[in-house]
């Protein structure tokens, strides 16, 4: 099934990247300030449908994933066409994209029942008994996440390379812990994938390939930590921290200079 997963990945991106050059479909023209900054050079956002390509590809042929699994990871579908509508500047006012990702996390929450267990953090464990708590709590987590996972999206191997290292963690040195070890090597190999036509930046995630892949790993994290409630949950927070750092600082700066946040 690797060899398959690697053939089929390769000649779907491979594929994709050339209808883009042709057409100029969902290519990414620094027409807007901040992006500017980044780089002069003009992308393609194919990132987001090449991890729905091999997220089809796994539902189909891996038999182990839990019905009841699949449903709640295939929420990352709805993020992902929230991010497509924008990458296509159909939807590019960014307080709806804000509305629209909190109603996708709270059916998350609300039902399929998805929340941050046990931290063992004795103070926030007391508010995290709280169902309505929790519930607040874990979608706040997870918009911080998949908009920091956006917000670094943009320079070359940056975000796609820290999506390796968690996976490379999680695979060397907590292999025996993991509750879907599939799942996750196979992520790791899409990213490779992904890498290699990024390095020279021909392709980037995009807003779809950013919530998408952001929220997909934001709860594989989650059901880690419920899995394993005897490991320290500053793990699970030092491999998500880097983009909620970037974005919550930026958030703070941006307060203080009196800017507005989503700009």
């Amino acid at each position: 099934m690797t060899l398959y997963l690697i053939i089929i990945t390769l000649l779907s991106t491979a594929a994709l990247l050339l209808i883009s050059k042709k057409t100029g479909l969902l290519k990414d023209v620094k027409n807007q300030k901040h992006k500017s900054f980044v780089s002069k050079k003009n992308n393609h956002i194919l990132g987001g449908i090449v991890f729905i390509v091999f997220w089809v590809f796994y539902i189909f042929f891996d038999q182990k994933i839990i019905f009841n699994e699949l449903k709640i990871y295939s929420i990352s579908f709805l993020l992902f066409v929230i991010g497509l509508f924008s990458d296509f500047k159909i939807l590019e006012n960014p307080k709806k994209r804000f509305f629209l990702q909190l109603l996708v996390l709270y059916s998350l929450v609300q039902f399929f029942n998805f929340s941050i267990p046990i931290s063992n953090i004795q103070i926030l464990d007391y508010f995290l008994n709280n169902e309505y708590f929790n519930k607040f709590f874990t979608i706040f987590c997870l918009m911080i996440l998949i908009n920091g996972y956006n917000f670094v999206d943009g320079i070359n191997t940056l975000l796609i390379g820290y999506n390796i290292v968690i996976s490379c963690i999680l695979l060397f040195f907590f292999r025996e812990n993991l509750h879907d070890i599939n799942l996750i090597k196979y992520f790791f190999i899409i990213m490779i994938i992904l890498l290699i036509f990024n390095l020279n930046g021909n392709l980037i995630l995009g807003d779809s390939g950013s919530y998408a892949i952001g929220l997909f790993i934001g709860i594989y994290l989650i059901n880690f930590a419920a899995n394993n409630p005897y490991l320290s949950p500053f793990l699970v927070i030092s491999l998500i921290w880097y983009p909620c750092f970037e974005l919550l600082f930026s958030m703070i700066r941006r307060s203080k200079s009196r800017k507005k946040m989503y700009k």
